[in-house]
């Protein structure tokens, strides 16, 4: 339920990285 916590918040980057991976995130939303 971390996630989803942040889900609420200002934190989509947070809650996708929690979900998926630091790497998919980061890649993603660098580009």
């Amino acid at each position: 339920p971390a996630f989803t916590k942040l889900d609420l918040k200002p934190s989509p980057v947070m809650a996708a990285f929690s979900s998926r991976g630091p790497n998919l995130v980061t890649k993603g939303i660098l580009k």
